[in-house]
């Protein structure tokens, strides 16, 4: 659905489900891709989310790193504080975070 809509907004979107944590690094490392979205759907996803957002970091420190989904609000905190550049707990905030950013950067 977010991926749907933000490429009728005219995003470029990649979307990777079912990849292990080494092959979303690597794929994050050879893109030219300046925001990285991640979906966090429940508190058993928090260790690996963690994991990914301080290898992305290091492997990519200017990549800006939107992490999404209903859970975010619970652990926003913690995401901030390992990196997480945004949080939207929704399509729509996640959107305007997305929008936003892009015009700081033009």
């Amino acid at each position: 659905m977010a991926a749907d809509l933000l490429g009728r907004q005219g995003w470029e979107i990649e979307s990777v489900t079912g990849a292990s944590h080494d092959e979303i690094v690597d794929d994050v490392a050879r893109s030219e891709a300046k925001v990285v979205g991640l979906t966090a759907h429940g508190a058993r996803s928090l260790d690996p989310l963690i994991r990914l957002i301080l290898a992305i970091r290091a492997t990519k420190p200017a990549t800006y790193i939107l992490v999404s989904g209903k859970f975010v609000t619970a652990a926003a905190a913690i995401l901030e504080l390992i990196g997480a550049d945004g949080l939207a707990a929704d399509v729509p905030t996640g959107l305007a975070e997305l929008l936003y950013e892009a015009a700081q950067t033009r």
